[in-house]
């Protein structure tokens, strides 16, 4: 499908058939439960709420609970209605908007009786406070438990459901389903073609401060660079992270054409230990292969990994000293690490009819869409709900 090779998924990693189906029928069709720690979730947490302070707080921490909306325009939300700069507000990750999903927050200097009835007047956000403790900070929570029913299958074949390796390439979200997609304005950012970057935001829709760009660009037509400070740090930067996650994707693309083995590492690739998400039933490998990602501080050696990234970075027309950006230094990246496969937790499976529910849990940073692609292998990713 074009979509894959828009992201960079040209390949599957496994040769079963895929069981087809649909995804997000409905929204409580895919839940998203953040891991805490080893075997706590946020909605185990969520029902253990207890007496709800009447005084302010240094640091409270709440789970949120939301329906059909992301975790930034929760918080954002959140924030307004608290009278509260957004970065008053702690997480660990974002989740699927077009799901129901429950994650742990943190809001700092509030009073949580205050918090809790601010929110009660909100459709689809919903709050639990569970007490006070340090700010959530992203990347603090090991993993995500997953409850999906994928409905209307062609094949309900359970087997086919329990992968237990799959390529660990960046989701669809992470890209966007618009184009212009994320990642084709982070490499205009850079290539350094500011003029470039801010037409396509502009032409973009949905994303929220394309009018702002605009205003700005109109005063000052050829301050390319002020345009784009018009739009939040966090946001440009994951444009630019958009791009190295495509490059990722690139990457293991080619990758899997060299080898199909997920769990032995090439020359070059490095392991890294897979974490215990307290949800695990049969054995699982101890490590798993880990590649080096593109950024400014990237070392070739020589290797066979290093060929095959020089090869995607050529196919891109960027060198890895180009993630570091001069004129908006906040959005150079230096580099970082991935690994290439994702081994899921398979908790349940079960086949009703025409429908499969599926309970897994996966990593921070492994996407359920990408295990859902490789178990249904859609003709049409987006109409499949992916």
């Amino acid at each position: 499908m074009q979509i894959d090779l828009d992201f960079g998924m040209t390949c599957y990693g496994t040769d079963t058939r895929g069981i087809g189906g649909r995804v997000r029928v409905r929204n409580t069709d895919f839940i998203v439960d953040e891991i805490l720690e080893p075997g706590i979730t946020a909605s185990v947490l969520s029902m253990l709420s207890s007496y709800i302070p009447f005084r302010m707080v240094k640091t409270g921490i709440f789970i949120l609970e939301k329906d059909n909306i992301d975790t930034i325009t929760a918080i954002e939300l959140l924030a307004r209605k608290l009278r509260l700069k957004p970065r008053n507000i702690g997480y660990a990750g974002l989740k699927d908007k077009r799901s129901y999903s429950f994650q742990r927050i943190s809001i700092e200097r509030a009073v949580p009786i205050n918090v809790v009835r601010a929110v009660m007047r909100l459709k689809r956000v919903r709050i639990h406070y569970v007490g006070e403790g340090r700010r959530v900070v992203v990347g603090s929570n090991p993993g995500n438990y997953f409850k999906i029913i994928i409905r209307d299958v062609k094949i309900p074949c359970i087997e086919l459901v329990k992968i237990k390796v799959f390529p660990n390439y960046y989701g669809y979200q992470r890209f966007g389903y618009n184009r212009p997609y994320n990642h084709e304005i982070g490499r205009f950012l850079v290539i350094k073609d500011f003029k470039a970057a801010v037409e396509a935001i502009v032409i973009g829709r949905g994303r929220g401060y394309e009018e702002k760009v605009k205003e700005y660009i109109s005063s000052k037509p050829r301050d390319y660079v002020g345009a784009l400070r018009r739009i939040p740090k966090r946001v440009l930067r994951l444009y630019v992270q958009s791009f190295q996650s495509y490059l990722f994707n690139l990457y293991l693309s080619r990758r899997l054409a060299y080898s199909k083995d997920l769990l032995t590492p090439i020359e070059g690739e490095l392991e890294v230990k897979i974490k215990n998400l307290g949800f695990e039933g049969e054995s699982l490998p101890s490590k798993a292969p880990a590649v080096r990602l593109p950024g400014y501080g990237y070392k070739e050696r020589g290797t066979t990994a290093d060929k095959i990234m020089e090869e995607t970075m050529k196919s891109q027309q960027v060198k890895y000293l180009d993630f570091l950006i001069k004129e908006i230094p906040e959005v150079s990246i230096y580099g970082g690490v991935r690994k290439i496969a994702a081994v899921p937790r398979i908790i349940d499976a079960k086949a009703h009819e025409n429908d499969v529910s599926i309970e897994f849990c996966l990593e921070r940073g492994e996407y359920a869409s990408v295990f859902l692609r490789e178990v249904m292998k859609p003709e049409n990713p987006v109409l499949a709900g992916l």
